[in-house]
């Protein structure tokens, strides 16, 4: 059962729209094709509402694309508000560097290091973190 870790700042209470980072682990095989069990499966995926995804991670997430689909090898032009997205270690590993580089302002500071924590600790047993979104 997945126990979701819920980040806000801005977001209301009541907002319902959100993005969820759901940790996969990639298969070897060579015609791996995973299911919807396969990266729903990690006990604590990460939820962030719109809002927030908006004002603090749009301009980070877009910044990786282009990129390749960390499933499959196609290329990703840009980030899909509405579909998944598979993006490899590689990715937020860039994703990493950019925010820690970055001016963070200091009401924004909490946010930034507990995404920040969850990310790298994902990251140190998963190689793949889907975002999926209920737009």
């Amino acid at each position: 059962m997945q126990n979701f870790i819920e980040l806000r700042l801005y977001a209301d209470q009541k907002e319902k729209i959100c993005y969820e980072f759901q940790p996969v682990r990639r298969n070897s095989a060579p015609d791996w094709n995973p299911q919807w069990e396969e990266w729903h499966s990690y006990t604590g995926p990460l939820r962030i509402y719109q809002t927030d995804f908006e004002r603090l991670l749009k301009k980070y997430i877009s910044a990786l694309f282009p990129t390749a689909d960390a499933c499959d090898g196609t290329e990703l032009t840009e980030f899909d508000f509405c579909f998944d997205n598979w993006l490899s270690e590689t990715d937020y590993q860039k994703l990493i560097k950019l925010i820690q580089e970055d001016q963070i302002l200091p009401e924004q500071k909490e946010f930034y290091d507990l995404f920040l924590h969850w990310l790298k600790h994902a990251l140190e047993q998963r190689n793949i973190i889907v975002i999926e979104s209920n737009l």
